[in-house]
């Protein structure tokens, strides 16, 4: 079999139905990019599971953990990363004019155990608005080109103990992160941030109150605390971290959520690609520390924002330059543009922002179809495909489309075993008509003109049991020309004995013991007149006419 010719005549066959396939079902003509806009208008519920974008090159899995005026309030399912939330430096509102400060306050650090003076401008401003942190959740641009607001970048030299810096890394939403569907999910919004005292006079919109903590460390269930007399800002964000009223909101969305949910834990690549290391304590396992947007509200503490420790609890961090600490993102899901219709929102099956397709076979004639808007489908919805043939024009959603490619694939593979059956049968039958040798019907016959054996004569030994049929005659051999006697050597002269050796006595000729030919056994042979010569039947030597035994095999030969 000629594998070569197999081979071609299979990856031909291929091929060439793998572009005919691909010319009917990528037809532009066959094929419409419009989206399908098929489903009933329906919300996403609290405790439901999506995927949307990638952080270190893995999907980012969120959760909806509350619904409010803003819509479904979406929150990372874990730690992304550890960052600062601000850097140390010279610090600006949004206006572009300095930030207050304060003097330094001596603080013992708990690492190096020595006493330092802290302000913003050595350990960072507790105000998100102009933060590092904000800025870089919210920014699309490329690694270099974020925009700083609050002037300090959070390069090495500005955050604690140089750890988790990030001042060349691309914004958060950058096209590295996520695409452009996706980012047409997130709805942009305007919320309260509460405000420390030393920024209340400038840029306080409403509220009278300066929020602090009633203990140092104060349990989310202990926070009694009436959020709408607190002095704020709106400030409009895409990305944002969770306030301490967020945050209790989800701990009393318990029963749905987890009543541990609003703690954080870090996915392994956050703790892996983490600078700061904590020992048996900083894995996907293990509750850690996040950032809240709030500040501690008095003044001598305008360089500490509130975190949520891993025992649940909310206290001021050291500095906002530490980074240490976690970033659990949120936002807020947009209906009108977010298409969930693959998953089923759970955990194992989180739903999925995909663009649908729209198949027209016939495309002179165009579905009679209303557009809705493109909404979100709730997890009770049964994703049953829908189909319009109006005027010949038929709609698939995204999951037909999947059926559609494993139908042509099905199609491909039997098409390439019917190509390989087909060429095995073909080279089968080529090979069994150029075939080898097949015995004749009528067995063996012998050339014509072959001559006979005489009577008695045998089948030569060399045949064994293979049927007998007639031996053409051994071509007799030209004589063989006369050989010259050697020339006689001339006579040696005697030599001496040894007197030493004794004279050697004479050895008696060993008796010739070879058994005599049995003349019953060998009885036959051939004689030829032409040369007066005879031919050895047993072994085909040629005699003398004169011989009556074979000088060879003993066989007595008979005329």
């Amino acid at each position: 079999m000629k594998w070569n010719g197999a081979i071609n005549k299979i990856v031909c066959t291929v091929l060439i139905t793998f572009i005919f396939a691909t010319h009917i079902f990528l037809s532009p003509g066959l094929i419409s990019k419009k989206p399908v806009k098929a489903f009933a208008a329906a919300q996403i519920n609290i405790g439901d599971y999506m995927e949307l974008g990638t952080y270190f090159g893995e999907p980012i899995l969120w959760r909806c953990v509350d619904q409010d005026s803003n819509g479904p309030l979406m929150l990372s399912d874990r730690i992304l990363c550890l960052k600062p939330f601000d850097a140390a430096g010279k610090h600006k509102y949004p206006d572009g004019t300095s930030q207050f400060d304060i003097t330094a306050q001596r603080e013992r650090d708990s690492i190096t155990k020595q006493y330092i003076y802290l302000n913003r401008n050595s350990a960072g401003s507790n105000l998100w608005e102009p933060s590092s942190l904000r800025s870089w959740l919210n920014s699309e641009a490329s690694a270099g080109d974020v925009n700083w607001i609050g002037g300090s970048v959070p390069t090495q030299m500005n955050v604690y103990n140089r750890s988790n810096d990030y001042g060349n890394e691309a914004g958060f939403l950058s096209s590295r992160n996520f695409n452009s569907s996706e980012l047409d999910c997130i709805l942009p919004v305007s919320q309260k941030s509460t405000l420390n005292a030393l920024d209340a006079d400038k840029l306080g919109e409403g509220g009278f109150e300066i929020y602090s903590l009633p203990n140092v460390s104060t349990k989310v269930d202990e926070l009694q605390y009436n959020f709408a007399n607190v002095t704020y800002s709106n400030v409009e964000d895409n990305m944002f971290c969770l306030d301490t009223e967020q945050i209790t909101t989800v701990y009393n969305n318990g029963d749905t959520l987890g009543y541990d949910y609003y703690i954080g834990k870090p996915t392994q690549t956050a703790a892996q690609k983490s600078e700061y290391k904590a020992r048996n304590t900083l894995d996907k396992n293990h509750f850690w520390e996040t950032w809240t947007r709030t500040p501690l509200g008095e003044s001598r503490y305008a360089y500490k924002t509130i975190i949520c420790d891993p025992a649940g609890s909310f206290y001021g961090a050291k500095g906002c330059k530490y980074g240490s600490i976690g970033v659990r993102p949120a936002f807020y899901l947009n209906t009108n543009t977010a298409t969930l219709d693959a998953g089923s929102g759970t955990l194992y099956s989180p739903y999925i922002n995909t663009s649908e397709i729209q198949i027209t076979p016939n495309p002179t004639s165009q579905p009679n179809t209303t557009e809705a808007p493109i909404v979100t489908v709730a997890p009770a919805t049964t994703y049953a495909p829908q189909a319009t043939n109006s005027g010949g024009g038929i709609t698939l959603s995204n999951n037909n489309g999947l059926t559609m490619i494993l139908i042509i694939s099905g199609v491909v593979i039997l098409i390439l075993l019917g190509s390989l059956l087909f060429v095995l049968i073909f080279t089968g039958k080529k090979r069994k008509a150029k075939g080898g040798w097949t015995p004749p019907a009528g067995g063996w016959t012998p050339p014509a003109g072959a001559g006979t054996p005489p009577a008695g004569a045998g089948t030569p030994a060399m045949y064994g049991a293979a049927p007998s049929y007639a031996v053409p005659p051994r071509p007799v051999a030209p004589p063989s020309p006369a050989v010259p006697p050697n020339p006689v050597a001339p006579p040696s002269r005697a030599v001496p004995p040894s007197p030493v050796a004794p004279p050697s006595r004479a050895v008696p000729p060993l008796p010739d013991l070879s058994p005599a030919p049995d003349p019953l056994e060998k009885t036959y042979s051939i004689f030829s007149s032409e040369d007066s010569t005879k031919i050895c039947s047993n072994c085909n030597s040629i005699l003398s006419s004169d011989t009556k035994f074979c000088t060879k095999c003993g066989a007595v030969l008979r005329d």
